[in-house]
């Protein structure tokens, strides 16, 4: 990445606000930067895994992480028992399905937010908090008016300043948590932003970031318990985000939001990712979660690396500075909490 002057910045988009004091870019294309579609890639990665032999159960909600007792990696027998339930829709309680059972030399909980209620199920603390993350869009425009991603610096300019997190919000929020003292979420701490335009020509951006309560899985239920799009608060936050949006690419100030949506996010009390073996666990455990905002950048490396990690079998602490790709876990370590 480099800084470069609003000159600079107007020739590679012109439709950028010329009041802008300048940009750090990442060129697409030259390994610093790239782009793709969310669904498109998981699809294409689920499709692949097929193909190497992974069988992908859908709609399973897990009910039960049984790791039996005084399990001996020598014996000859799998130390986990793992009991789910096939679910008809999002609506199913699942009261009507009966519980499947499958046997499991390693159990690896990659369930984002809801890792801790899957800790839980087998006997560990994962410190992992959900954080909402705010998206809208506006109706088709003139495709390819815009080609790169575009984010604003405010935000990391007040976390590195004014660090937003307390007992329960995280780094890097735009908002405190309240839900534990009675309240929801503050007022805004301060305004982040990314998005881009889609190949038909929707801009899509986002930005806030608002602490939820814990809950466990379940499709059942109403998510997120936030303002949404039909309320008052909810269209003010957005608008304010829009807002934004407007100061960086004027174009959007005219355009009408046609859509918006919210996502839980996974993150943690240093922001740092968990990705490794939980020593709380006799049996074989390990969790890949706490990605924050970054989870779909970051995803793919973390399985890549993890995989490493359960093949070589060796724990955080036996890991060296020459020892391949497995140093990037370093700062990941599942037990740099104090969860015992």
């Amino acid at each position: 990445p480099r800084v470069i002057s609003p000159e600079t910045m107007l020739n590679i988009e012109p439709l950028m606000s010329s009041e802008l004091l300048g940009a750090v870019y990442w060129p697409l294309g030259t390994g610093a930067a790239a782009t793709c579609h969310p669904r498109k890639a998981v699809l294409a990665l689920a499709e692949q895994a097929r193909e190497a032999g992974v069988k992908v159960i859908e709609r399973a909600e897990v009910q039960n992480l049984d790791s039996k007792e005084n399990y001996s990696s020598t014996e000859n027998h799998s130390p986990w028992q793992v009991s789910y339930r096939i679910l008809e829709d999002r609506m199913d309680p699942g009261d009507n399905s009966e519980d499947v059972d499958l046997s499991a030399d390693i159990v690896v909980l990659a369930a984002g937010s809801w890792c801790p209620h899957l800790g839980e199920l087998a006997g560990v603390q994962i410190p992992v908090r959900p954080v909402l993350g705010m998206m809208w869009s506006t109706r088709k425009l003139i495709p390819n008016q815009v080609q790169t991603l575009i984010g604003s610096m405010e935000s990391s300019f007040d976390w590195d300043t004014a660090p937003s997190q307390d007992a329960e919000t995280p780094p890097r929020c735009t908002h405190r948590g309240q839900w534990q003292s009675g309240g929801r979420f503050s007022g805004r701490l301060t305004r982040h932003l990314y998005g881009k335009q889609t190949e038909e020509g929707r801009f899509i951006f986002g930005g806030d970031r608002i602490p939820h309560p814990d809950h466990k899985p379940g499709l059942v239920h109403r998510l997120p318990r936030l303002p949404g799009h039909e309320s008052e608060q909810g269209l003010n936050m957005i608008r304010a985000n829009k807002e934004h949006a407007g100061e960086v690419l004027p174009l959007l100030r005219d355009q009408d939001i046609e859509r918006t949506w919210a996502g839980i996010m996974p993150f943690t009390p240093d922001g740092a990712p968990i990705i490794g073996r939980l020593d709380d666990s006799e049996s074989p455990l390990y969790c890949a979660t706490g990605l924050g905002g970054s989870g779909f950048c970051r995803g793919p490396a973390s399985g890549i690396i993890l995989a490493m990690l359960i093949n070589d079998g060796r724990l955080h602490a036996h890991i060296g500075d020459d020892d391949g790709l497995l140093p990037l876990l370093r700062h990941t370590d599942p037990n740099r909490f104090s969860i015992r």
